[in-house]
């Protein structure tokens, strides 16, 4: 049980390091990058709280790093559910991040019930190659 935080915090910092960065921010973008150095600094729940505000100002990249905190229980409960949610809503805005791992999810039937391989597949279709 003492291992969980540790890997939580390692998969969260590898999510991060692999998230689209945006080289000059705006205020729409400042809870997500803040987000992303309260991950970097070990501060987890401060980083839930504030992709939380920027999922609320629809923010996708927030929506998604706020579903995926969820869904590893990382600064926040685990919900799988809401999780999915949030994924969904930030996909729907064309993030392609949340995309990928929502076909994930589909594929694997993490948190979706049963695992639907097909559905995964066709989510990726529209992907740039990058993210495939």
């Amino acid at each position: 049980m003492r291992l969980l935080r540790p890997i939580q915090l390692i998969l969260s910092a590898a999510v991060c390091a692999a998230l689209p960065h945006v080289s000059a921010a705006s205020d729409a973008d400042a809870p997500y990058e803040k987000a992303l150095d309260a991950i970097r600094h070990d501060k987890p729940e401060e980083a839930y709280a504030l992709v939380q505000e920027g999922a609320k100002a629809g923010d996708a990249r927030s929506m998604f790093l706020s579903g995926f905190l969820q869904d590893i229980g990382t600064g926040a409960i685990i919900e799988q559910e809401d999780s999915a949610k949030l994924m969904e809503a930030a996909a729907s805005k064309g993030d392609p991040v949340a995309v990928r791992y929502l076909a994930w999810r589909h594929a694997s039937g993490w948190g979706m019930g049963k695992p639907d391989a097909k559905k995964g597949k066709e989510m990726l279709a529209g992907l740039p190659a990058e993210f495939e």
